[in-house]
């Protein structure tokens, strides 16, 4: 990943990154980076950002599929609300227990780092292990408030008073106290503003290079695969909108509108040659990253759940199915599912998206011949092989944060404060780098698409992060009650209340840790 995966393996093969001891493995620089890189990778694992808190659970409680296994499954019960399902329950509790987990890696770390006894840390070095591992703490405690804490922050009548998630700063035996929303989402703006200030030395920034000392072995490098500098400032963002009172709202689009200027440096659009030329296909649009993982062996995590299936007798194996997004979804690209034709020449036609984040495969019956009844798989983070590993390759890559989420954040700021012809032209923007020419105009939007430029804004959600799962956070910011029925329907599993969209806590945070959601 960032340095050989084998000395990373070395110090985890001895227990999980809580149970290592500090005074052993951080005696030397090597230790804090080896250290560092395991805070990553144990992010990298299924029952983190690997799958769970991506393209598995996460992305499922937003609901944009249906799933065709004969029997219950934790997909079904995701998919349906039933979070106190026994088969859902180990999914949820994990990504809470792991997330936690790292959170008291990241914190123990910070102890020596701060502490730097002997000065084994040079001071770059310092500043920005400093930095990352701050923004870090951020970024997963940011995490557990949009699972397991409430959205639609300021529709919250007790928001000053209701207890938050915990957000802990101190690796100790102790439980660390809940605070209210207000102060919680203090604490994470502090985190990431001393984060910002240590990683201004950041090499992504093109500013400065790392010192040549420090980097002997190309630590510092390809700094993407990092929380840098960018990835710390888009952070902050998210947590503004998640705030998101009038001033949040406007720190949050400042942020956004820095960020997308810094095209060439912070990011690059992904070009046709990088979705359509020789080889794979840039499916994940790896150049507007900002932040990524780069989750080893992810063939083997997502695969299984992409795969053609074929009728076995009495049931179906390995489906995820995307009939139930279909409708709105495809219609937005102008695709009739009645008809499973693709309309030329309307407002969806040639997206990017549409052509490289599904596979059309055709139900089979029991003999394996194909059936005239046609369904469309999940394919953006589909695995495949790419030949000789190359400088900069996509492989293996999960997408954090891309730039995409800062235009719409600049969009939304627009719609708040109902300025709907800046907030489209947004959207026309980002549409123009997914292939579309044919810009929208409101006339189109409110007369043939029946719907809002808000509606728009939601349907550049799912197109954008299906698959990602940054799909259920949007939805539950706004409190959307059938988010996926952006026409108006009435299948009573669409619905979403604000207990719908929360989490249940693990049971022993409830019982024994007397924690209050």
């Amino acid at each position: 990943m960032l340095i050989s995966l084998t000395s990373c393996n070395d110090w985890l093969d001895t227990g999980s990154s809580t149970q290592i001891r500090g005074d052993e493995l951080l005696k030397t620089e090597t230790g804090f980076l080896d250290a560092l890189t395991g805070i990553y990778i144990n992010m990298c694992s299924p029952s983190m950002y690997g799958k769970n808190m991506t393209s598995y659970v996460v992305d499922m409680l937003a609901q944009p599929y249906t799933d065709f296994q004969s029997t219950s499954n934790e997909r079904s019960a995701l998919m349906a609300g039933q979070y106190n399902n026994a088969l859902a329950v180990p999914f949820i509790e994990a990504m809470w227990n792991n997330t936690y987990e790292t959170i008291a890696s990241i914190n123990n770390e910070l102890k020596f780092v701060e502490a730097n006894e002997n000065e084994v840390l040079s001071p770059f070095v310092r500043e920005m292990i400093k930095g990352e591992l701050l923004a870090l703490r951020a970024f997963l405690h940011l995490d557990m408030m949009r699972l397991y804490g409430y959205g639609d922050l300021q529709n919250l009548e007790d928001l000053e008073t209701h207890p938050a998630i915990p957000y802990v700063t101190v690796y100790a035996k102790e439980m660390t106290p809940q605070l209210t929303y207000s102060k919680t989402i203090g604490l994470m703006i502090a985190d990431l503003e001393k984060a910002i200030k240590c990683l201004e030395i950041d090499p992504i920034r093109g500013e400065n290079e790392a010192p040549a000392a420090a980097n002997k072995d190309g630590y510092w490098n390809n700094r993407v695969y990092h929380m840098n500098y960018f990835a710390a400032k888009a952070t902050l963002a998210r947590v503004y909108m998640w705030e998101g009172s009038a001033e949040s709202l406007k720190k949050a689009f400042d942020i956004a509108e820095e960020l997308t200027g810094l095209e060439g440096t912070a990011y690059k659009w992904v070009s046709p040659s990088d979705l359509y030329g020789a080889g794979t296909p840039d499916r994940v649009f790896s150049k507007e990253h900002i932040f990524t993982l780069n989750v080893y062996n992810l063939k083997n995590i997502v695969n299984d759940e992409m795969v053609d299936y074929v009728y076995q007798p009495n049931a179906l194996t390995n489906v995820i199915k995307w009939s139930r997004v279909a409708y709105d979804i495809f219609n937005a690209y102008s695709f009739d599912y009645n008809t499973y034709e693709y309309i030329p020449g309307y407002i969806g036609f040639d997206d990017y998206r549409f052509d490289l984040h599904f596979k059309e495969t055709a139900k089979q019956n029991a003999t394996g011949s194909s059936t005239q009844e046609k369904y469309y798989m999940g394919y953006k983070l589909y695995q495949t092989g790419n030949g000789a590993a190359t400088a900069f390759d996509y492989r293996d890559m999960l997408p954090m944060i891309k730039i995409s989420e800062m235009y719409y954040i600049m969009a939304e700021y627009y719609l708040s404060l109902a300025d709907e012809d800046k907030a489209l032209e947004i959207i026309n923007f980002i549409r123009s780098k997914r292939g579309l020419s044919q810009p929208l105009t409101k006339d189109q939007i409110e007369n043939e698409l029946w719907s809002s430029v808000f509606d728009e804004l939601t349907k550049e959600y799912m197109r954008e992060f299906i698959g990602e799962g940054q799909l259920f956070y949007f939805f539950k910011r706004y409190s959307l009650e059938n988010p996926i029925y952006i026409y108006g329907g009435d299948n009573e599993n669409a619905a979403f209340t604000p207990e719908r969209y929360l989490l249940p806590y693990p049971k022993d945070e409830l019982e024994i840790g007397g924690r209050v959601q």
